[in-house]
């Protein structure tokens, strides 16, 4: 059903990899999934892969100040040095705290220039500097956020799930990727259109919608399209939501009895009216299904 769709539609769904050091030299790498919009390298993916690159930033701001505080206190002075010792030991020291961070934007040296966040909505638009159009032969087509979406269409999601990525670092030569990391392959998955979730902003001032598919959203899709039969991006992927089915089933596990919840894992992707009004405020170019 999807097959030709999926000939289109993979080419301008690519990955993101994000490599991080944290302060006590535990080396973790995250995988997520971006769509290109145009030839100008604009993109879109989840809002929270980019919060969560952006820890980077709020990491070194927390150092820096760490490292003013300590030195102002080494060079007071009023103060004695086992003083002095006592309050460097107090300020605060925080393990998650990431020293590191590279982000691979499919090809390098793809980077994140200037960006636009919907938070509520859990979608970004992105601009890439260094962008090769000639990396993306074609471009996705938006489904008409002002044409009814109808509960029962038959949707298909793509990303980059089911992998384990790697990575080790040198202070000499930065991060480097496990050679089994490449090829990333996409995973798509289909449903239906089940519902339309509304999230309101706390103060009451916004409210948001997205668009719920009957399977679950998998660990590396975020930040995918999600797209009809003829290709038509719906929705971009944010998360993945469990419903209990209210019915616990009692398993024995050898002498014991454990009694297993039962749900259903839905998927949640950002209404693509989000990411149109995105590219729209900032006059980004995009097509759209008339």
């Amino acid at each position: 059903m999807f097959s030709l769709a999926l000939d289109t539609v993979r080419k301008f769904t690519l990955p993101v990899i994000f490599s991080r050091r944290y302060r006590k030299g535990e080396i973790v790498s995250s995988l997520g999934t971006f769509i290109v919009v145009n030839t100008d390298g604009w993109i879109l993916t989840a809002d929270h892969i980019v919060a969560d690159i952006l820890k980077f930033s709020e990491s070194q701001n927390e150092m820096q100040r760490h490292d003013q505080q300590r030195k102002a206190i080494e060079s007071d002075p009023d103060l004695k040095d086992k003083e002095k010792r006592r309050r460097i030991q107090k300020l605060p020291v925080v393990n998650s705290w990431i020293t590191n961070q590279a982000v691979l934007w499919a090809y390098h040296p793809w980077a994140m220039s200037k960006v636009f966040r919907d938070p509520l909505a859990d979608v970004a638009l992105i601009q890439l500097s260094s962008f090769d159009p000639d990396r993306v032969p074609v471009y996705p087509v938006f489904k008409n956020p002002g044409v009814e979406f109808r509960v029962g269409t038959s949707l298909c999601r793509l990303g980059h799930p089911f992998h384990d990525i790697k990575a080790t670092f040198d202070f000499a030569k930065g991060f480097e990727l496990d050679p089994a990391t490449f090829p990333i392959a996409q995973f798509p998955n289909d449903g239906i259109l089940t519902r339309f979730i509304l999230k309101n902003a706390p103060d009451g001032s916004r409210q948001v919608r997205f668009i719920e598919t009957s399977t679950a959203g998998l660990r590396g899709q975020s930040g995918g399209p999600i797209f009809d039969r003829d290709g038509f991006l719906y929705a971009v992927q944010s998360q993945t939501t469990s419903l209990p089915l209210g019915f616990m089933p009692t398993v024995k596990q050898g002498s014991r009895e454990i009694v297993e919840h039962q749900f259903m894992h839905l998927g949640w992707g950002s209404h693509i009216q989000h990411a149109v009004d995105l590219m729209t405020k900032n006059d980004v170019a995009f097509s759209m299904q008339p």
